[in-house]
């Protein structure tokens, strides 16, 4: 028995909120004012409002002495614990999470051998504990047979959380 996953939409909300306290020194009789703005993004991919994203994958990566790479024409899901054909499609939203427990920096980027550059020529470095996106990508190009590889390094067992859409 086989499992069929379709995506119909996504939705990408990223937010900024902040809190300030403003003191005005010119009018004692005011006080402080507490100012509490909040900016945000909202992009849907569904073919109809945005470009359209046809499959999602997410998949936790622990490295083997210090590298892994990824095999965008195979990609491990971790979802549905299926590799996942990406062949055709084009990357449109990435977001990349190094945990806390990460020694030192991991480098994304494109594979040595066959690197996809659907995003970056040179990759992102994550510390431990940070987050890269979600970056959203309107063009670029599609995977297939020499651009498919995405190459992790760090060191030892380190990790590394990738969410993608592709479409």
């Amino acid at each position: 028995m086989s499992t069929a996953r379709t995506l119909t939409k996504a939705v990408i909300t990223n937010t900024v909120a902040l809190t300030e306290t403003l003191t005005l020194a010119t009018d004692p009789s005011i006080g402080t004012v507490t100012l509490s703005p909040t900016a945000g993004q909202r992009w849907t991919m569904d073919g109809t409002t945005g470009p359209a994203a046809t499959k999602s994958v997410r998949t936790l990566v622990t490295m083997s002495a210090g590298t892994a790479t990824i095999d965008l024409t195979a990609f491990p899901d971790a979802e549905t614990n299926v590799a996942v054909d990406l062949t055709g499609l084009k990357l449109k939203m990435l977001h990349l999470t190094a945990p806390a427990a990460n020694a030192n920096a991991v480098t994304v980027k494109p594979g040595a051998s066959n690197g996809y550059t659907g995003w970056t020529v040179t990759g992102d470095i994550l510390n431990a504990s940070d987050q890269r996106g979600p970056n959203i990508f309107n063009a670029g190009i599609a995977v297939d047979g020499t651009h498919k590889n995405i190459d992790i390094t760090g060191t030892a067992a380190q990790q590394v959380t990738i969410v993608a859409l592709f479409g």
